[in-house]
């Protein structure tokens, strides 16, 4: 991803952000839940622990863990993706179900994993480490759409757009996974996250 992409995306998001806000009250810039509600209703601490450091751990492990191509990093990865696939479906969310049902694919998905020799996993990554790391970025920044909850049919079209800088902030910690280690990426992450919460309750 060159500089002159990401100049491009970035006017068209800024393009599309005025468009869509001017019309529909939606920003790239934040979601509609606002953390400033969330630190009405779970309070400043409890709301900072979540944002800076829980989900930025959980998202790491969950979309770059796995890009190892080790297996205990993929069952682990497999797990905690579920997990938060599943806590995105509102119906769900609760249910005592939810963590027992994931463990269940999670040990089908072990068991499918188990008579994969390490030879083969390194000569999969090595052929497909590319479309991981799409894959990686992918997931990654359409989860975020749940930001924008309860969705707008009228609008689907600009969510993509609006997802912008997850995306581009998946490619960069994508790169740092794979280039310094997974501990600097879960690093960097919590330091996004922080600086954006201190943005965010200063504004």
């Amino acid at each position: 991803m060159n500089i002159s992409f990401l100049c491009l995306w970035a006017f068209l998001s800024i393009w599309v952000d005025w468009l869509v806000r001017s019309n529909y009250g939606v920003s790239i810039w934040q979601n509609n839940l606002g953390i400033k509600a969330v630190i009405k209703q779970k309070g400043l601490w409890q709301t900072l622990l979540f944002i800076g450091f829980h989900m930025p751990i959980l998202e790491e492990i969950s979309f770059r863990l796995w890009l190892s191509f080790k297996k205990y990093h993929m069952i682990i990865g497999f797990f905690f993706l579920l997990y938060i696939i599943s806590g995105l479906l509102d119906t769900y969310c609760e249910s005592i179900f939810r963590v027992p049902f994931i463990a269940v694919l999670t040990g089908i998905f072990w068991l499918f994993m188990k008579d994969i020799s390490n030879e083969s996993m390194v000569r999969f990554s090595s052929k497909n480490l590319n479309y991981a790391k799409l894959l990686s970025i992918a997931l990654f920044g359409f989860m975020h759409i749940a930001n924008y909850t309860p969705l707008d049919v009228k609008i689907l079209f600009v969510y993509p757009f609006l997802i912008i800088p997850q995306l581009i902030a998946g490619y960069y910690l994508t790169k740092i996974r794979l280039e310094l280690g997974f501990m600097w990426s879960v690093s960097i992450h919590i330091l996004n996250n922080l600086l954006s919460f201190m943005l965010n309750i200063a504004v």
